[in-house]
């Protein structure tokens, strides 16, 4: 649970990072995009809350936040509206002017994203998989003979960390295809730095180091940092920016 919190914890950090400069930048210049990317992240962060719902746990205080937020949200969403003013996503200029480095960066936020709906899977269903199992030394059932609500618990994590890691996904694809400029290539890293950066820390904190489990986690960061830095040197040589 500890490492599924701090882990979950990172995730989140990455997404406010991402939404910050969502709003600091291509949003308050009227980006159709940075409109429709906060919406559709929105909507799907708040409805993975409902995943939770066959765990047979639901955290009271998880609640009570996302019903706090929910208003507020919305709310946000709304009043934004006026701000957009582009007609179009412009998604297939986007294509077309497609350089290697976001590319890539696109292909790491799909890949955080399908990494997501596998966790998300897990976590409503077997809620371990084997390496958890070894590294806890025992099995589900014996879990269950402790506590019939040790599981649910588990699970609860399980499925709130896969929501942030596929919101953090879909944000860095979004940026990787629309976002400009050094702040855009910034938010990406740090939330990069963020999310990586405390998944992998608290595995080797708590002594969870099995290979195969942190290979995604391991690849993710260097597939990433190579996309942004191959963004920044195509940006560097176009615009010298």
């Amino acid at each position: 649970m500890v490492h599924d919190r701090v882990a979950w914890g990172g995730s989140l950090f990455a997404v406010g990072v991402m939404y910050m400069w969502l709003t600091a930048f291509p949003l308050s210049q009227g980006k159709r995009w940075a409109w429709s990317t906060f919406g559709l992240t929105g909507v799907i962060g708040f409805a993975s809350f409902a995943s939770h719902l066959p765990t047979g746990y639901l955290d009271s205080w998880h609640g009570i936040g996302i019903l706090l937020l929910i208003p507020v949200f919305a709310v946000g969403i709304s009043r934004s509206r006026e701000l957009v003013t582009e007609t179009s996503l412009g998604f297939n200029d986007r294509l077309s002017a497609m350089t290697w480095g976001r590319r890539i960066v696109i292909a790491s936020g799909a890949g955080l994203s399908l990494s997501a709906v596998v966790i998300l899977v897990v976590g409503t269903t077997a809620t371990f998989v084997e390496s958890d199992l070894v590294f806890i030394g025992v099995e589900s059932a014996q879990l269950e003979d402790i506590s019939e609500r040790l599981v649910p618990l588990v699970a609860h994590d399980r499925i709130g960390f896969a929501g942030g890691v596929l919101v953090s996904g879909l944000l860095i694809s979004a940026i990787g295809l629309f976002g400009d400029g050094r702040a855009a290539r910034h938010a990406v890293a740090v939330a990069g730095l963020s999310g990586f950066g405390l998944a992998l820390g608290v595995h080797f904190a708590v002594g969870y180091t099995d290979i195969l489990h942190l290979a995604p986690a391991i690849a993710g960061p260097l597939v990433l940092f190579t996309g942004v830095a191959l963004w920044t040197k195509d940006e560097q040589m176009r615009y010298g920016g």
